[in-house]
């Protein structure tokens, strides 16, 4: 699958090759806001009902995705909260909100200091999330959050990759038809900001939005690679806004729905103010996305080919490109191909992965009971002054990508370990640029509770059965540790085998314990 990083790569690749025929951009325009919230201005208002409208789910299965684009320092509504409405005290992005108890129910998705928050409730209960991955760092994102009507479970989505799930209320949850007696403002779905206006603590959205689209479908039901071209409509699409009316400049008019939904259109309107900059303004600063045609079987600008398939490797692959080694889809006879000729950054321009970097390391500790997995444990710390953090969107960027451990004894027994991108944090300002962290205290994803990564250090901790690596030999003598972040960022090797203080056996009822430290970076790796 392509990421997007990949995607743009791709574009710019093709452009090379065909700069006659290059791709524009598929998005013309997004809409910016300016988080001003008060006075029912700085947002987009969109009619739910009289007469009812498509863009009105939630009787059923919903998705509400968009791509977003954020920074910390204009926003700052605080840590989000999970549960009941926790989500209505971010900057709010989407609000669907009713005022008071409401008789059917209402959700929204806002930004906080540390993510996006994403709930629902009915007249009687309710349920949120909140997501780990700063979307407020200066970038792109798209973020797709979903409700399954049956279970009430919401899920959310960043760039692709699963950032938070929760229990919520099952039912419905639209707005319901004729509803009377109702705040004024309650019988819209408004974009950029809180509905009632309702006062500080229901702030408002400062930042870009572009491509929404609205489905009565669980779209995403597992990570799934970011889309590489603004959104089209099928059967299950209730609304859709490519934001693209335009010109540059003040958003004064009609935002229209293309989705061609029965019983549509959804259209809505921009509601104007501020103090300068007031907002909402059409920008031109728009996702890297490409036009909505491949594949559809016709040559269009842009591609390679197009073989009206999404199969790889067929010769014409799922991004219209000529299957072969630097268009950014790893096919058969090729170890990884990230779209770039740039070398030693995880895959080289032959498609095959970069060697390893040979780093010492400052600690190992692995501890493991006979007869009981829950209580094993690994410690892995390097301070090499050779460890490179890698750089925000790169194939290192273990926001997209993940990362992985390896904890091997030679050829004859290893654990590859997970940690999934979505308890990766980008540290700094832009975020990235002083390393990243991971967090998972409850080890939902995985055995690992915490790392660290940044220029000159990696530090892993991991506990309990989920790792599966045993110390049921008499002697270790050696272990390596490999680590690599991203989809196929430089990978990084060690080997604890020098000045080694404990190497005892895990026999029943006993804890065996391997314990180094100070390990020189080696000659070679021993994992291929």
């Amino acid at each position: 699958m392509i990421s997007m990083r990949r995607a743009t790569a791709l574009l710019a690749f093709a452009a090379l090759l065909c700069p006659a025929a290059a791709l524009a951009q598929g998005s013309a325009f997004s809409l910016r806001f300016y988080g001003h919230g008060t006075g029912q201005i700085d947002r987009v208002e969109i009619p739910l009902d009289a007469p009812a409208r498509p863009v009105d789910v939630g009787a059923g299965d919903f998705t509400v995705e968009f791509w977003m684009k954020a920074a910390d320092a204009e926003n700052g509504a605080g840590n989000c909260v999970p549960g009941n409405d926790g989500w209505i005290n971010g900057n709010v992005v989407v609000d669907r909100d009713v005022y008071g108890a409401g008789d059917f129910g209402d959700f929204g998705i806002a930004l906080f200091d540390d993510g996006l928050g994403f709930g629902a409730s009915d007249s009687s209960s309710g349920g949120g999330l909140c997501g780990a991955t700063d979307v407020a760092d200066g970038n792109w994102h798209h973020v797709a959050a979903t409700r399954n009507a049956t279970t009430g479970e919401l899920r959310l989505f960043v760039d692709g990759n699963l950032d938070g799930a929760s229990s919520g209320p099952s039912g419905d949850l639209s707005y319901r038809d004729g509803r009377g007696g109702a705040a004024a403002n309650d019988p819209f779905l408004v974009l950029g900001a809180e509905k009632h206006d309702a006062g500080p603590s229901y702030p408002s959205y400062s930042g870009f939005l572009d491509e929404l689209r609205v489905s009565t479908n669980l779209r995403y039901t597992a990570p799934f690679s970011p889309p590489a071209a603004v959104f089209s409509s099928d059967a299950h699409t209730a609304a859709l806004y490519h934001f693209d009316e335009g010109p540059a400049g003040p958003c004064t008019g009609a935002v229209l729905d293309s989705s061609g939904a029965a019983g549509g259109p959804s259209d809505g309107a921009c509601e104007y103010g501020g103090s300068a900059p007031a907002g909402p303004l059409y920008s031109t600063d728009t996702p890297a996305l490409g036009g909505p045609l491949c594949p559809n079987g016709d040559l269009d600008p842009g591609e390679q080919c197009d073989d009206d398939n999404l199969v790889d490797g067929d010769g014409c692959d799922s991004n219209c490109t000529t299957t072969a080694c630097g268009n950014g889809i790893a096919t058969s006879g090729e170890d990884c191909d990230d779209g770039n000729a740039t070398p030693a950054d995880g895959c080289e321009n032959d498609c095959t992965r970069s060697p390893y970097a040979l780093l010492g390391g400052k600690r190992l500790l692995v501890r493991d009971r006979g007869g009981d997995p829950t209580r094993r444990k690994l410690v892995f710390l390097s301070r090499d002054p050779a460890l490179a953090s890698p750089a925000a969107g790169s194939s290192g960027d273990p926001t997209s990508g993940g990362a992985r451990l390896t904890l091997a004894r030679g050829l004859a027994e290893s654990d590859a370990i997970e940690l999934p991108a979505a308890g990766w944090r980008g540290l700094g300002n832009p975020a990235g640029s002083n390393g990243w962290r991971y967090a998972d205290p409850r080890r939902l994803n995985g055995p690992c509770k915490a790392a660290r990564l940044r220029a000159g250090l990696l530090r892993v901790a991991c506990t309990g059965e989920q790792i599966d690596f045993s110390l049921d030999e008499t002697a270790q003598s050696a272990l390596t540790v490999t680590f690599e972040s991203g989809a196929s960022g430089p990978r990084l090797c060690t080997l604890f085998g020098g000045i080694v203080s404990r190497d005892s056996q895990a026999t029943m009822g006993v804890v065996g314990v391997f314990q180094a430290r100070e390990a020189p970076a080696p000659m070679s790796c021993a994992l291929p």
